[in-house]
């Protein structure tokens, strides 16, 4: 093998370097896109969670209200059938 031979296999291998080369920048911008794109995504879900939370904490504070004003209805509800369970002895002691 001359040496116009082997400077021709040597330049053809630099090629072939190149074209990988160039294709692994290819692929590297793209996976950078699509971090960047996950990132946002990240960013975005992020943000629906924090809603969500947020909402289920209103939830819980509207439940726990709900059964306060329960509590004190049945409070009142209790006091309502000792009268009428006094009055109704009364009556009947009377008869």
């Amino acid at each position: 093998m001359g040496t116009e031979e082997k400077i021709d296999q040597i330049l053809d291998k630099i090629s072939t370097i190149e074209i990988k080369v160039s294709s692994l920048e290819s692929n590297v911008s793209s996976l950078q896109t699509d971090v960047g794109s996950l990132k946002n995504e990240v960013r975005k879900n992020g943000i629906k969670i924090e809603a969500v939370g947020s909402d289920v904490k209103a939830v819980a504070e509207g439940h726990s209200v709900i059964r306060s004003e329960m509590r004190q209805m049945e409070g009142r509800l209790t006091s309502k059938i000792d009268e009428n369970t006094a009055s109704i002895k009364f009556v009947a002691a009377k008869a």
